[in-house]
């Protein structure tokens, strides 16, 4: 009697594998990593073994995986007509000013470029990018910003008023993609 397989374990997907290295003020380096194809996007350490982020673009849904504890935390896409995010609770004057790194290397003849984004006049991140960089990247990477975006929306409330950062209102719920505006980041603070 033998077993018929449902699937081949000879099948090969197309997709990106990109390696980053992450670090906080004060803190050691540590690798972070993505991994996308068109249906998926998975967030690690880079080590197969540990606790991941799934985002099953098709369906709209992330997964995070813990499995430590052998858990599996589950964030759905709104439905259309609960996405709409709403004003901001308190002003956010967003603002952006860009210009070419002459100090880097070109790639495929095109200049890296460095934007800073502030909000209300505070500086709130820094990206270094270039501009048609991997596209598909820049696609996953913008739904995924999105998604997030419409759930932290929807618990913002329960954060008190005096908590609120203009920067962390604009980067997580009202402008999240703005980072992608000049492409794929190879390098943001």
């Amino acid at each position: 009697m033998g077993a018929t397989p449902v699937f081949a374990l000879d099948e090969t997907v197309e997709g990106l594998k990109l390696d980053y290295q992450e670090w906080e003020p004060g803190g050691d380096p540590y690798a972070s990593r993505a991994l996308i194809t068109p249906q998926f996007m998975r967030l690690d350490y880079g080590v197969d073994g540990e606790g991941f982020i799934l985002f099953d673009r098709e369906a709209g849904m992330v997964y995070s995986v813990q499995v430590e504890d052998q858990r599996i935390l589950e964030v759905a896409a709104l439905a259309d007509d609960a996405a709409g995010i709403g004003e901001p609770p308190i002003p956010l004057v967003l603002a952006q000013s860009s210009e070419a790194d002459d100090n880097a290397p070109s790639l495929g003849g095109r200049q890296p470029v460095i934007t800073e984004f502030t909000v209300n006049d505070e500086l709130c991140q820094q990206t270094v990018s270039i501009a048609g960089l991997l596209p598909e990247a820049v696609s996953a990477w913008r739904e995924f910003a999105l998604l997030m975006a419409a759930q932290r929306a929807t618990t913002l409330h329960n954060t008190p008023p005096e908590f609120w950062q203009a920067c962390s209102l604009a980067n997580e719920i009202y402008a999240p993609t703005r980072y992608l505006q000049q492409g794929l980041p190879i390098r943001a603070y």
